[in-house]
C-alpha cells in the first residue's frame, strides 16, 4: 500500500507543478479538488481500521461503515456530482504525538472519500523529531494541507484558534492529534450539511 501511495503522491505533485500559483491557493482552488489524487485505501486498511475491542461498536461498522475500497468510490464519486458541496476545513493542534498514532491520523485525512476539504494543522511546539519529520514528508505535502508552527507552546485552545485564522472552508471540524476519522466521515458530514440546507453547526460521533 505505502509504495502504490508514494507513487500517487509523486505523481500528482509533478501535475500540480505545472498550474500557475495562483491555482493553488485558498479558496480559489476548491473546484479543482476533485481532480486531485487521494491516497487509495486498500482492504488491509479497511480490515485493520474496522477492528474495535468493543463489540457494539464493530456491529454497528459491519451495518454502517465502508467496508472495501468500492463503497469508497462509490461516496467519491456521488460527491463529485453535488453542484455546490460543502468545504470543510480540519483543525489539528499536534503537540509531541507519538510518530506511528500521528501517521494514522494523517493516512485518514488524505484518505477520506469526500475530495472538499482542507486540513490545517499547527505544530504547538514538539520537541519530538519524529514530528517535524512527518510534517515535512510527502505524506504531508499537497495543497489542502496547510501547516503552521509555534515556537512557544499555545495550549488547545489557543492553536486551535490560531489555524481557524488560517482557515478557508465553509465549515470547520476539529480532529485531535492521537484519533483518527473513519474514511466516510467527512463525507456523512457534507452530505448532512447538503440535505439539511446548511445548518449552523452538524454534531458526529463514533
Amino acid at each position: 500500500m505505502i509504495e502504490k501511495q508514494a507513487v500517487t503522491t509523486r505523481l500528482a505533485r509533478k501535475l500540480w507543478s505545472y498550474l500557475p500559483p495562483c491555482l493553488l491557493r485558498w479558496p480559489r482552488c476548491w473546484p479543482l479538488l476533485r481532480h486531485y489524487p487521494a491516497i487509495l485505501p486498500d482492504h488491509e486498511l479497511f480490515q485493520r481500521w474496522n477492528r474495535s475491542p468493543w463489540q457494539e461498536y464493530r456491529q454497528w461498522l459491519e451495518q454502517h461503515g465502508l467496508q472495501n475500497p468500492q463503497q469508497w468510490r462509490e461516496l467519491r464519486e456521488r460527491a463529485r456530482a453535488w453542484r455546490n458541496p460543502p468545504r470543510i476545513s480540519v483543525i489539528t493542534p499536534v503537540h509531541n504525538t507519538p510518530d506511528e498514532i500521528f501517521y494514522e491520523c494523517i493516512l485518514s485525512v488524505r484518505a477520506q472519500a469526500y475530495p472538499y476539504w482542507q486540513w490545517v494543522i499547527i505544530d504547538d511546539a514538539s520537541q519530538r523529531a519524529e514530528i517535524h519529520a512527518l510534517l515535512a514528508s510527502g505524506v504531508c505535502r499537497e495543497p489542502r494541507i496547510k501547516k503552521l508552527y509555534s515556537e512557544k507552546p499555545l495550549g488547545i485552545a489557543a492553536a486551535s484558534n490560531r489555524a481557524i485564522a488560517h482557515a478557508d472552508g465553509d465549515y470547520v471540524l476539529f480532529l485531535d492529534h492521537d484519533d483518527r476519522l473513519s474514511l466516510d466521515a467527512l463525507f456523512c458530514l457534507a452530505e448532512a450539511i447538503e440535505q439539511n440546507d446548511y445548518p449552523d453547526i452538524v454534531y458526529g460521533d463514533r
